[in-house]
């Protein structure tokens, strides 16, 4: 559980560099700080962090207000592993922006993956809270990793609960709650949210791997075959197939 967490940390991560979109509607030409912030931007994601901070900076320059600006410098700071100067910058950037849900989304995932699980999940929850905000199920979904990390299994699961309500065609969330399911012992349950799962996503290594050992504590001999032959066809060099053998309480 710990590796699926770490794995999605990551992933939020780098999705703290995405732009913002552009405003319906909206004719008017960028601005020499958005331009130079966006080229930033596509240079810190061909990896060259150099050219990247300078178009950022001067960007910054240009328009101290340009909350996007801050965003992209904190990413980057984090990425060079300066992360006071990244906190610092996800701040300024709050500071101008309070009510920003990608904002506070991005600097939860950073207080996330430095290990700051209470702080990471608040910033989730304000994310939550900002009327509008399209991405509340995936909020919900990073405050619950940062709990499996605690670990903290019962706000995990209310977080993800959360999630699927909001979105029952959440994939991440439903696999979440099944394995944490399985991990209390609820093994219907868990097999109830894989059932809901294989209806709005295709099969992957740790479903597959986690249906194998549900059926199997369920006595369901032939389903749990009938997964595990799945699992060696679809991915044999999966970590989860290498798996199969070992006992289904693993």
């Amino acid at each position: 559980m710990n590796r699926i967490a770490a794995v999605i940390v990551s992933c939020m991560l780098a999705a703290c560099s995405s732009a913002p979109p552009p405003l319906p509607g909206s004719e008017e030409k960028p601005s020499s700080a958005s331009i130079n912030a966006q080229l930033g931007l596509s240079y810190m994601k061909a990896g060259n962090l150099e050219v990247a901070e300078v178009k950022l900076l001067r960007a910054l320059a240009q328009d101290p207000e340009l909350v996007e600006t801050y965003q992209y410098l904190a990413e980057l700071y984090s990425q060079k592993g300066m992360y006071t100067e990244a906190e610092d910058y996800y701040r300024q950037a709050l500071r101008r922006a309070p009510q920003d849900a990608s904002a506070l989304n991005n600097y939860g995932a950073f207080l996330c993956g430095r290990g700051r699980y209470q702080e990471a999940e608040r910033q989730f929850l304000k994310a939550v809270d900002v009327p509008g905000y399209r991405q509340r199920d995936e909020a919900l979904e990073n405050a619950a990793l940062c709990m499996m990390r605690v670990p903290d299994a019962a706000r995990a699961e209310q977080h993800l609960r959360q999630a699927v309500s909001l979105n029952p065609r959440r994939g991440r969330s439903l696999l979440l709650l099944a394995q944490l399911s399985f991990d209390h012992g609820d093994l219907p349950a868990a097999q109830s949210y894989l059932n809901s799962l294989g209806k709005v996503a295709a099969p992957s290594p740790e479903s597959l791997w986690l249906g194998v050992r549900v059926a199997s504590r369920l006595g369901e001999t032939k389903q749990a075959r009938e997964l595990a032959e799945q699992l060696k066809q679809q991915f044999p060099e999966s970590a989860e197939s290498k798996r199969l053998g070992m006992s289904p309480r693993q």
